[in-house]
């Protein structure tokens, strides 16, 4: 049995909506890949560049930065093991040891060059949250990915404040103070570099947020023609045209 017009209809209908999604993913993958509008005379009127070349741009700069912060942070990260130690000698012969409840307890901490990152800087992220974040270790295998570069700290020994007298604490207390001045002012030096890291960072995720919102369409645009295509599969199925009632 053939079906009835209001079938033929329906069919049409989503046989154009397959049509004008293909139609629309074309565009869309047209604009990510970037082209040109020029006049009659060839001169640019207008330019889209293409996303994934402008986000490789940043590569040289970013790689260098977060490679710079890398080193920068060996410093902060030595001078925090010599704080350890010396704490820990203190400890040895007696100048940090627990007095009372009062006693002031000192956590020495090593500074971690961190990569924080939104799923939507992947290429191949098409999900429906973006916005979720993960955080790494940055190692010399991946400067320059991620949307932010940022200082963590964890604790690599707790011990009670000098609390002894005599020269030998006096001399322990001279070195550590020295040692944290020197461990401030390392900091100092690499922290200056995580301004501009960042800024060129969020700069960039700025184009790589705007590749996952076109990725996220030709998802959905794919699933908008295979339902559709899905759809007149089934009404035009010669098994269930006896079921239609016109």
């Amino acid at each position: 049995m053939a079906s009835g017009p209001e079938t033929e209809k329906l069919i049409v209908t989503f046989q154009e909506k397959a049509k004008k999604a293909a139609k629309d993913k074309t565009e869309v993958a047209k604009t990510q890949e970037g082209f040109e509008i020029k006049d009659s005379e060839d001169n640019i009127l207008a330019k889209i560049e293409n996303l994934d070349e402008v986000i490789n741009r940043f590569d040289p700069i970013t790689q260098g930065l977060d490679d710079r912060i890398l080193t920068l942070n060996t410093p902060v990260s030595d001078a925090q093991t010599d704080l350890f130690n010396l704490y820990t000698g203190a400890e040895q012969v007696g100048c940090s040891t627990y007095v009372d409840d009062n006693t002031a307890v000192v956590d020495v901490r090593r500074d971690v060059v961190t990569l924080f990152d939104y799923d939507y800087t992947s290429t191949s992220y098409s999900g429906d949250d973006p916005f979720n974040e993960s955080n790494f270790a940055m190692t010399t295998s991946n400067v320059g990915v991620a949307t932010h570069t940022a200082i963590t700290t964890v604790s690599i020994g707790t011990f009670f404040a000098l609390t002894g007298a005599g020269a030998v604490c006096t001399s322990y207390g001279s070195s550590i103070t020295a040692k944290n001045d020197e461990i401030t002012a390392a900091q100092a030096t690499r922290d200056a570099v995580t301004t501009p890291i960042n800024e060129l960072k969020a700069a960039r995720s700025e184009y790589q947020l705007q590749r996952y919102g076109y990725h996220k369409t030709q998802v959905e645009l794919d699933a908008d023609i295979t339902s559709a295509n899905l759809i007149v599969q089934t009404l035009q199925n010669p098994d269930l045209a006896q079921f239609i009632r016109e």
